[in-house]
This record gives structure tokens, sequence and C-alpha cells, in this order.
């Protein structure tokens, strides 16, 4: 069920895409995403070659290790 999950998500998201540079003009569309949906767009970067940037991003384990670093 996963795989298929994956799928319907990866195809919203193309829509989305086309929809954004056709309706609203766009001339570049990115995607960000974090942890799971850091995943999901590593995956829609992999799939759709319209796309001009992605960032699939982790969270903080630790915020306090963080600031201390």
């Amino acid at each position: 069920m996963t795989n298929e999950g994956f799928g319907q998500a990866i195809r919203d998201l193309r829509d989305l895409v086309h929809f954004a540079r056709r309706s609203w003009g766009a001339t570049g569309v990115a995607a960000m995403g974090m942890s799971l949906g850091g995943y999901t767009v590593a995956l829609l970067g992999t799939v759709d070659a319209e796309l001009d940037f992605v960032a699939p991003t982790i969270p903080l384990a630790s915020l306090a290790d963080a600031a201390r670093d």
C-alpha cells in the first residue's frame, strides 16, 4: 500500500507543478520537504524533469546539541 500512496502523492505534486506553470505563470518551481516530506520531494525530483530545484531536509535530532555547537 505504501507504493500506491507515494505514487498518488507524486501524481498530485506533479499536477501542482504543472498547474503553477500554466495558471500562475510560474517561471521556476521548487519543492522542499522535511523528514518524510523530504523523501517525497526527493522522489518527485527524480521523476519530474520540470522541477527547477529540490531541497530535501532532515530535522535536528537535538536542538540543544545544535545550539551548543
